[in-house]
C-alpha cells in the first residue's frame, strides 16, 4: 500500500511540473530602442526576432546587459533551452547587438539574416 501512494504522488508531481501549455505565447522584450520577442508555438518551437542591444562606443566595451540579465533569464524562467528560428530583421545595432552573447549561452539552431537589408 505505501508503494502504491508512493507512485501516485510521484505521478502526481511529475503531471504538475512537467506539464507544458498547449497554447502558443508571444513574448515581447523591453530592449530600449530596438526590438526582440520571443513565439512559442504549440509544438514547443521557439522562434526569436532579433535580439536588442545598443550601440558600442569606440573604446568602450559591450557589456551586453540586455541579454544578460534580461533575455537569458526570461528563457530561462520559461524552459526555454533552445531557440529554433533566429530572425535578423537588419543589422541595426538596436536589433542585432545582443547576438554575440546569446549565441554563447543558448543553443540557435537557424539563424535567418534578412540579406538585403546589407546594402553597405
Amino acid at each position: 500500500m505505501k508503494i502504491l501512494f508512493l507512485l501516485i504522488i510521484v505521478f502526481i508531481v511529475l503531471c504538475v511540473f512537467n506539464v507544458r501549455p498547449n497554447v502558443s505565447t508571444i513574448t515581447f522584450f523591453d530592449v530600449g530602442q530596438g526590438d526582440s520577442l520571443i513565439f512559442q508555438t504549440r509544438k514547443q518551437e521557439t522562434i526569436m526576432v532579433d535580439t536588442g542591444g545598443k550601440e558600442v562606443k569606440i573604446g568602450n566595451d559591450d557589456n551586453h546587459n540586455i541579454a544578460k540579465y534580461h533575455i537569458i533569464p526570461t528563457l530561462k524562467k520559461k524552459r526555454i533551452t533552445k531557440i529554433d528560428h533566429l530572425i535578423i530583421t537588419h543589422p541595426h545595432a538596436d536589433h542585432i547587438g545582443e547576438l554575440p552573447y546569446i549565441a554563447q549561452h543558448i543553443r540557435i539552431k537557424k539563424l535567418y539574416i534578412n540579406l538585403y537589408s546589407y546594402y553597405e
